[in-house]
């Protein structure tokens, strides 16, 4: 989300949004300590950190890797990427 110099992106078990992986992540304390708290404690910094929020600057054709049983990263997070960018038309 942040350049316009690739012609082609993969996203492998990408987080979107961070405070749903909070939710469904299976050691949800990892989270809290990267983020300095709780989603409700440090929400700009969960928020800033979170590509959904920046995904209207995406431009770039993107293929999404996911795993269906992939316990850190939750296939959800890919289906809300692949939403955003269809909305957008990328």
């Amino acid at each position: 989300t942040q350049t316009n110099q690739f012609n082609a992106a993969c996203s492998g078990a990408g987080a979107t949004e961070h405070v749903s992986s909070w939710g469904t992540f299976d050691i949800p304390t990892y989270i809290q300590y990267l983020f300095g708290g709780y989603p409700w404690q440090s929400s700009k910094l969960y928020q800033n950190q979170s590509a959904i929020y920046y995904v209207s600057n995406v431009r770039t054709a993107t293929l999404i890797v996911t795993g269906e049983n992939d316990a850190r990263v939750v296939p959800d997070q890919s289906y809300m990427l692949e939403r955003a960018l269809s909305y957008i038309g990328v």
